[in-house]
Parts: structure tokens; sequence; C-alpha cells
């Protein structure tokens, strides 16, 4: 049980850091298909088995080729119609499109 715990502890400050851009992850499942622990409960510990699983889970993940993915808002604006210049400026800058 204390391995376990160890490993999901791991996996929550994996995901919470990031690996790519420091931002926490979301959508990310991690399998675990075999583990072997040291006989000594000195190597057990969480000081042990929390670095080299979050080390294991960083490499799994940066070898599955990851990408980032921009997000996307749609948005509906209302103002005066003088505003209008306004609006298209800030979104040309912010890679904004519009939509009628």
């Amino acid at each position: 049980q204390d391995a376990k715990d160890n490993i999901i502890s791991a996996f929550m400050q994996v995901v919470s850091q990031g690996i790519l851009v420091n931002s926490p992850m979301r959508g990310v499942c991690f399998e675990l298909i075999d583990a072997k622990f040291h006989a000594d409960t000195v190597h057990r510990r969480p000081n042990s088995v929390v670095p080299a699983a979050m080390k294991a889970m960083r490499g799994a993940f940066l070898m599955a080729d990851p990408i980032l993915v921009e997000p996307m808002y749609q948005i509906d604006i209302c103002g005066a119609p003088g505003s209008l210049n306004a609006v298209y400026s800030i979104l040309g800058r912010r890679s904004g499109i519009v939509v009628d």
C-alpha cells in the first residue's frame, strides 16, 4: 500500500507541475505494467520511490511524442458600432478571427 501511495503522489506532482511548459496537465494516464521494489524498507521510502516514479513518468510522457494544443474560445462581443475597429484590432493581435 505504501508503494501505491508513493506512486500516486508522484503522479499528482507530475501532472500538477507539467512537463512541457510547467503548467498543469489534464487527461493524462500512465499505465504501470510492472514494478519491482527493493526488499530493504530503507529503499522503499517516499524520498526514494517518488523521485524515481516521477522520472519514469516524465520519460514515458516525452517518449510518447506529446504535442501542445492551443486553446480556442468562442465568444460573442456586443458593443457600440464605433468600437468595431478596436475589436478587430485586438482580435488581430491575439490571433483571433471573426465569424459572422
